[in-house]
């Protein structure tokens, strides 16, 4: 079924960019090839087990997020070898794992690029961004100083989406996007979120775990602003959960934890006015009930998993 669905977003019409992007993406900028400062790690070879494949696998430059710290992330791109299917029209923009290697797509991806000739482009997340396990909490420094949504998981996230595109369309004898879909689950989903939101190159998106309106589980982005109402209802489901999922569910938490705190907001001279509009401008990056007009003039299409 899923494959289905996917394939039906390609028949969606070209869009244009949304007018209201220009205040976070600079997207000229994302578009510019000769600023990817690219750095081939793998050139393009054969799958090992599935010849009518070939790969290539690169580093990329997705931006000099503030002064001095540039953020590089590997890209696979994924393409038929049949030289009469090329260069690929119809692109899929996805997940990759978490290492600089060569990432081969998996389930309705692979079957798309196999059967139906679609093009793949995997994308990892910001825990493969050097410097790695540090790069978020500097991101949460400069979110601090700044209150600018650019400094969100959701920002970084969607600006590695639309980059990974911008890498495909470097190799012009494999990739001429014309219909191109994003997807990709949780933190990937918020991306896939953002970059059809903010960029008229994606035709279709297809958001897996991620939510269109905002965050379902809490009503603020910093932490400890929430209810004690909701901090109870949570601490009463995981009293009914076994001790091995209630550790595993707690470890998650850690792992996927980037945001400011109450008391560091508060130790910055924070106000509630702040707090409350801080939340609502990071969510606003890929909530896409905000953009909803902007949708149907373009005719983006969307489908939540």
């Amino acid at each position: 079924m899923i494959p289905r669905l996917l394939l039906l977003c390609f028949g969606f019409s070209t869009a244009v960019w949304a007018a209201d992007s220009a205040d976070l993406f600079d997207l000229s900028s994302i578009r510019n090839v000769s600023n990817l400062e690219i750095k081939v790690l793998e050139d393009w070879q054969p799958h090992p087990t599935m010849p009518d494949i070939q790969q290539k696998l690169v580093e990329i430059t997705m931006v000099e997020w503030w002064r001095g710290q540039k953020v590089r992330l590997p890209v696979t791109l994924n393409v038929p070898s049949d030289p009469s299917k090329l260069p690929v029209k119809h692109v899929l923009v996805a997940n990759m794992g978490l290492t600089p290697r060569v990432s081969t797509p998996k389930g309705a991806s692979l079957q798309l690029l196999r059967e139906n000739g679609v093009g793949v482009v995997g994308m990892g997340t910001i825990d493969a961004m050097e410097p790695k396990g540090q790069l978020h909490l500097a991101m949460k420094e400069q979110l601090l100083k700044t209150k600018n949504p650019r400094y969100s998981s959701a920002w970084i996230l969607g600006m590695s989406q639309m980059r990974g595109l911008t890498a495909a369309e470097s190799e012009p004898d494999f990739f001429k996007p014309e219909k191109v879909i994003s997807t990709g689950g949780s933190k990937r989903g918020i991306a896939t979120n953002a970059a059809g939101i903010h960029n008229g190159r994606f035709t279709g998106i297809v958001p897996i775990v991620a939510p269109p309106h905002g965050n379902p589980g809490t009503p603020s982005g910093i932490i400890g602003a929430k209810p004690a109402w909701r901090e109870g209802q949570d601490r009463r489901f995981l009293e009914t959960v076994e001790p091995g999922v209630r550790r595993s569910l707690g470890l998650r938490k850690l792992r996927r934890e980037t945001r400011l705190t109450l008391a560091e907001v508060s130790a910055q001279g924070w106000s509630e006015e702040d707090i409350v509009s801080l939340n609502d401008r990071i969510w606003s990056v890929s909530r896409i009930t905000d953009h909803l007009d902007t949708f149907d003039r373009r005719g983006l299409e969307y489908f939540f998993n």
